[in-house]
């Protein structure tokens, strides 16, 4: 045999087109592509206090593409809300060109967008080159509610897992912040949002949070 490729034979390839049939909602079929990106989106449940007071079950849908960087600076995150400094939130050259059209004009539907992706809620580092307090710690978590104000923009989250900041110092390139033992975004007031499964970098450095399963 002729260490060389050989044509394959009419015989083998059918006469006739492939008839393939897809039942139920929401298929997709491709015939061919070279490349194939689709985000895949999530429902995450979780208990939260309504604006009456009452604990419930909340649906929030999670786009595990993107993620939240919120680092600002003396911020306790002792309520459910803190306030963004205007200049600071969605700035251009932060965040990505297609994101800062898309997204940073915070109109509705950019807000809505904005509430599936999981968020990182942090106070600066309280030193640098890749350092922290060790009692310092970063939340996981969701923005569950945007509004521009004259002094601000007001975020409404919902914390679900509690991280050493240390740990995501170690990880801030993986997360996009930077190179450890650098100054990174951590060392930054900063509202950005990065084009990075966050769930998954945290998986990977065997950081365990409530995520989508």
């Amino acid at each position: 045999m002729k260490n060389e490729l050989q044509q394959a034979s009419s015989s083998i390839v059918p006469a006739n087109p492939t008839t393939v049939n897809q039942y139920g909602e929401k298929n997709v079929h491709i015939d061919h592509a070279d490349n194939i990106h689709q985000t895949v989106n999530y429902n995450l449940t979780f208990i939260d206090r309504s604006p009456n007071g009452r604990r419930e079950n909340v649906t929030q849908k999670i786009n595990t593409d993107y993620y939240n960087l919120f680092v600002i600076s003396g911020e306790t995150f002792m309520h459910d809300h803190f306030l963004v400094p205007k200049d600071r939130a969605l700035v251009k050259g932060t965040i990505s060109d297609d994101l800062f059209e898309r997204l940073a004009t915070l109109t509705p539907e950019a807000i809505e967008e904005i509430k599936t992706f999981p968020a990182l809620f942090a106070s600066e580092n309280t030193d640098y080159w890749g350092k922290t307090d060790p009692e310092q710690q970063t939340i996981y978590g969701l923005v569950r509610e945007i509004r521009t104000q004259d002094n601000g923009i007001m975020i409404y989250y919902k914390d679900l897992n509690f991280i050493p900041q240390q740990k995501i110092n170690e990880i801030s390139f993986e997360l996009g912040m930077g190179r450890p033992r650098a100054i990174t975004s951590l060392n930054t007031t900063r509202w950005t949002i990065k084009k990075i499964n966050l769930i998954e970098a945290l998986t990977d450095a065997g950081i365990s949070v409530l995520a989508p399963t």
